[in-house]
């Protein structure tokens, strides 16, 4: 099971925006901790394989937390995962990935919207790694939760 907190702070639109401080940096430590448990448990990367980083940004935006990966086993592509709150959108769009060429890509190939929700239990992220294996070639499957 992830952190619920983390993910409700994340699902509620601008609660990471003029908030306290410490409960971005909170939020941020959790989510982080998230994207290297799907990296590890789900994708099947070791820890050189992968970074997480996290950009706090200023006092107005929710900043984002990154998933970085060389390519996955079995692929060309690895996948690039940034949770955030748009500000622009709606607010399940808060996961957004990506296929890249390395961890050096920054651009990569067509964006992907999903709710936050993919990373709220062990279900949910296996089924979000599925998905994440389909668009990156390694295997046929979905989410419904994603826009891919």
């Amino acid at each position: 099971m992830t952190n619920p907190t983390t993910i409700r702070t994340w699902h509620t639109r601008g609660s990471l925006s003029y908030c306290d401080p410490a409960l971005k940096k909170s939020t941020h430590r959790s989510t982080m901790a998230i994207l290297r448990k799907f990296a590890t448990k789900h994708l099947g990367l070791t820890t050189d394989q992968f970074e997480v980083r996290s950009n706090l940004g200023g006092i107005a935006v929710s900043g984002e937390v990154t998933l970085h990966t060389d390519p996955l086993p079995g692929t060309h592509h690895g996948i690039y995962i940034q949770v955030s709150q748009w500000c622009a959108s709606a607010s399940n769009s808060t996961v957004l990935f990506r296929t890249c060429k390395s961890r050096r890509d920054y651009t990569g190939g067509a964006n992907n919207l999903c709710n936050i929700l993919v990373f709220a239990t062990d279900v949910d992220m296996e089924a979000f790694a599925h998905t994440v294996f389909r668009v990156t070639g390694s295997k046929e499957s979905a989410d419904e939760n994603c826009l891919a």
